[in-house]
């Protein structure tokens, strides 16, 4: 089981990854990290660490599928609050 009871274990390498990513495109400000901390917990709810990374590089190539789009969507909606 992973952290706060999700169903996912990532490494911590794919964490760090992932919180360095988004904190280059949003800022690093204490919202920022809280913004990027909150999409890692969402996804790792809904993706396990090699699906991610996968759908992760389909959408670097504009080729992500229609249920990683609409979990991204609904995501970073849900963490922008």
């Amino acid at each position: 089981m992973g952290c706060n009871n999700n169903p996912n274990e990532w490494s911590n390498e794919t964490q760090d990854k992932f919180r360095q990513d988004c904190q280059e495109t949003e800022g690093n400000t204490e919202q920022a990290n809280s913004y990027c901390d909150c999409l890692i917990e969402k996804f790792m709810i809904e993706y396990n660490e090699e699906t991610f990374k996968r759908e992760s590089l389909e959408m670097l190539k504009n080729n992500m599928s229609d249920k990683f789009s609409n979990t991204l969507s609904s995501v970073s909606e849900g963490c922008a609050d």
